[in-house]
């Protein structure tokens, strides 16, 4: 009996220790900059771990436009698929040896202190143990909504792209003038009947690359918003003068940005602005330990700042976990942290 007791003690030292392992930098959000981070602190020697409420990870360029072709991603020259991209980056991270855990959201996080908690849900919640915090969380894909589509409930509005099937011989219109407009219309072209872009402005906000491949073949309308949306697959768009016309229209895509989803980094005690988290050079928050990069953090929406802020992000963490001599000046202290002061 004694024996058997023993044994049970020991086996639950076992768990116990299992599950309060302490990781070096507990990564949140697979998109392109959590993949990269978890990458650049795993193969900096950090015990990292990644976590991803989806099923897959590579967030945005996966799930919104998994064909589009991005061209502006450094070291492709003919460009990159989204879905490939984000294959690539996850395999990057796999390889790396960061531990990655898909279909598990994180459902809380406590960020003071010297070991930060982080709270997830997988069948049952489970808590981690992290010395340093990523951030790379997007901006949860909260769709801008025209003031005329407030309180529109039908079927015929969609703010994402899921399968091209569905709008195949349709009439489109497509609300926005900037990249992501003109990157669903160059993606909706071969399916669609036809394709009217309503822009609110008399320019468009696009790269000019972007535009070229699309202006020819989808009406663009400029200083002109969608009014309403009739019930005989049609919509009626006003002119800046006050004038309103009839476009036909059997589906309405709004592609005109999303907005940050900023409540939760509040209720942490983040300090947030109109762009999303408030970080500094080191992509630091103001909460010690606690990195942010990509979509969450700056008013530039790419793929390829997503990942340089994400590398600056993991060799800041790295240096404040291990404090390498080269960042040491003569009176032993961290360059980081006579930056500071």
């Amino acid at each position: 009996k004694e024996n058997r007791i023993k044994k049970s003690m020991a086996k639950n030292k076992i768990n116990n220790n299992k599950m309060n392992k302490i990781y070096d930098v507990a990564v949140i959000g697979g998109g392109p900059a959590g993949l990269t981070a978890a990458a650049n602190t795993a193969n900096r020697g950090l015990k990292t771990i990644l976590f991803e409420s989806d099923h897959y990870a590579g967030g945005q360029p996966r799930i919104i436009y998994p064909k589009k072709i991005i061209i502006d991603h450094p070291g492709f020259p003919n460009g990159i698929s989204g879905k490939e991209l984000s294959k690539r980056l996850f395999e990057q991270a796999k390889n790396s040896g960061a531990e990655i855990h898909l279909s598990e959201p994180v459902v809380d996080m406590k960020l003071k202190g010297k070991i930060k908690k982080v709270y997830t849900k997988k069948g049952k919640k489970k808590k981690y143990l992290a010395k340093k915090i990523i951030l790379c969380t997007g901006l949860h894909n909260v769709p801008r909504k025209p003031e005329a589509l407030k309180d529109y409930k039908g079927k015929r509005v969609h703010y994402f792209i899921k399968n091209l099937d569905y709008f195949k011989n349709k009439d489109i219109v497509i609300i926005g003038g900037g990249d992501t407009a003109f990157d669903r219309a160059y993606m909706l072209l071969d399916n669609a009947r036809s394709i009217t872009m309503l822009i609110r402005s008399d320019k468009i906000k696009a790269k000019q690359s972007n535009y070229e491949r699309v202006k020819d073949k989808a009406k663009i309308i400029f200083n002109c918003e969608i009014y309403e949306v009739n019930n005989d697959k049609t919509i009626t768009a006003r002119f800046k003068s006050g004038r309103k016309t009839k476009i036909k229209a059997d589906v309405v895509v709004v592609s005109i940005g999303f907005l940050p989803n900023m409540e939760i980094y509040k209720r942490l005690g983040l300090k947030t602005d109109k762009y999303g988290i408030v970080t500094d050079y080191y992509m630091r928050t103001n909460i010690d330990g606690v990195f942010a990069a990509g979509d969450i953090t700056d008013e530039v929406k790419l793929i390829a700042v997503a990942c340089s802020e994400a590398i600056i992000a993991a060799v800041n963490t790295f240096n404040s976990i291990k404090s390498p001599y080269w960042l040491k000046d003569k009176l032993g202290r961290s360059c980081i942290e006579n930056k500071e002061k």
